[in-house]
């Protein structure tokens, strides 16, 4: 971790805080090998099913929420230095630097109890999938599912995201730079006053939450944002259910959890860019997945994955006709 080192943001401070509200839960032995078996079982899976490229690596890291939140706290680091990268603000003061570090890492404290698997646009390590152990486990609890088959189950929604991005390797770089957009957007008075509030009010928010406030150009990317992040995850729940219809046992897990546990927020960026912030985003998006795969195959599914203009905006996420024209025919 690079505590201390950022000059107007502590990431160290910021997990410190949100280790103290997530806690400490033990780890078994032998858990991060399991699910990194059930990973590539649910790899092997999604990419039978679509026909999209697998990464050229591929592993999971089991967390307690704690240790989401360090991991997060570096993410929110590399996206405000994007941001910055737009627009340079001078160093902030020590006092304003470590107000700023803590009013993130209550954020973090408090979203580290609600993901439960998560691949990261930002990880350094392409391939990686955090599973937060005690999470999981709340939810095996909550819903009585068979403990393998709901594992399963999750790892085939997180190995669609890790398809979805070795599938496009410009991926990862483009959900960043709309986040990091977005910030810019949503600090009229410059990155050095408002750049980490205004991250704070998206992570809690999500994108969509600014809209009666949004310029023109806030109003274009909002489009940009919902139809996408309603694309990707509507994608990785429509292939779990689609992959449970095949497998009995992973048919009674959906039908018990239901479909909404598949769209449960996923870590930082996602948050700013506001998965899970309205289920109308990601039953949209698995409408738009059903309608092109029926018409267009999993064919429609790659060309959306073929370049940043591919992609659906939102009025072409719930009108799917209007994105099969734009694209599938021409």
């Amino acid at each position: 971790m690079t505590g201390g080192t950022n000059r107007w943001f502590d990431p160290g401070l910021a997990a410190g805080v949100a280790s103290g509200i997530a806690g400490r839960w033990p780890i078994p032995g032998r858990v991060e090998e399991a699910l990194s078996e059930l990973l590539g079982e649910g790899l092997g899976l999604a990419s039978g099913l679509t026909g999209l490229r697998e990464p050229s690596g591929f592993r999971a890291c089991v967390v307690d929420r704690a240790g989401w939140a360090r991991e997060a706290a570096l993410t929110l680091e590399r996206l405000l230095d994007l941001a910055l990268a737009k627009e340079p603000a001078p160093a902030r003061p020590s006092v304003a630097r470590a107000a700023a570090s803590v009013e993130a890492g209550l954020l973090l404290g408090y979203l580290s109890r609600r993901v439960v698997a998560q691949v990261d646009p930002l990880d350094p390590e392409p391939g990686r999938v955090l599973f937060v152990y005690p999470n999981l486990r709340a939810a095996e609890d909550r819903w009585r599912a068979p403990r393998r088959e709901l594992r399963l189950l999750v790892a085939v929604h997180e190995a669609t995201h890790l398809l979805e991005f070795a599938s496009a390797p410009w991926l990862s770089e483009h959900l960043a730079a709309m986040a990091a957009e977005a910030l810019v957007l949503l600090s009229p008075r410059g990155a050095s006053e408002a750049l980490v509030r205004s991250l704070a009010s998206l992570a809690r928010e999500g994108l969509s939450g600014a809209v009666l406030e949004a310029t023109a150009p806030l109003r274009q990317l909002l489009s940009r944002v919902q139809g996408t992040m309603g694309f990707l995850e509507g994608l990785a729940a429509f292939v779990a259910e689609e992959v449970a219809g095949s497998h009995p046992a992973l048919a009674g897990v959906v039908r018990a959890v239901g479909r909404e546990f598949l769209a449960a927020p996923e870590g930082v960026v996602g948050r700013v860019l506001g998965v899970g912030a309205k289920l109308a985003q990601y039953r949209a998006g698995v409408r738009f997945c059903r309608r092109v795969v029926a018409e267009a195959g999993w064919e429609g599914v790659t060309r959306a994955l073929s370049s940043p203009r591919s992609l659906p905006g939102w009025e072409e996420l719930v009108r799917p006709g209007l994105w099969l024209e734009r694209v599938m025919a021409s």
